[in-house]
């Protein structure tokens, strides 16, 4: 249904530094699948340069720093909410600075002692401009 539609919508439009317009999917498969046969053959060198390359595409550690953010709330429509107004404000803060965000995303384990979790992702060259943006916007 709906939930396909959307799937088929965000993989179609995938996007990475180098494919911004979208369309990134096969490249972005193909040296996955390259990392993964140069692990399976045991051959270091060749892993290590794949997996860089993979890691360039989509802009991974070590190429660009990630700064990961956690909220939680024992409310969840409270956190929901919260969630999506900070990461409104870490966006429009963001462009000064072009990081890329991704998020809010549900925890890998949502619900931890009746608190729920969500994530949101921070990536840019520059570790500095991490520390910046958050300077920026904490109170």
């Amino acid at each position: 249904g709906q939930g396909l539609a959307t799937y088929r919508e965000l993989i179609g439009n995938l996007s990475t530094r180098t494919k911004p317009e979208g369309g990134a999917l096969n490249l972005v498969l193909d040296r996955w699948i390259s990392s993964v046969q140069s692990a399976a053959a045991q051959d270091y060198r060749e892993f290590f340069r794949n997996e860089i390359a993979y890691r360039e595409t989509g802009s991974y550690p070590p190429v660009m720093h990630l700064l990961a953010i956690q909220l939680s709330s024992m409310d969840e429509e409270l956190l929901t909410r919260a969630a999506a107004g900070y990461a409104d404000l870490l966006d429009r803060e963001g462009e000064k600075y072009g990081t890329m965000q991704i998020g809010p995303v549900n925890a890998p384990v949502y619900k931890v002692h009746d608190y729920f979790r969500k994530w949101i992702y921070i990536k840019h060259l520059s570790y500095d401009i991490l520390v910046k943006l958050i300077s920026d916007i904490t109170w």
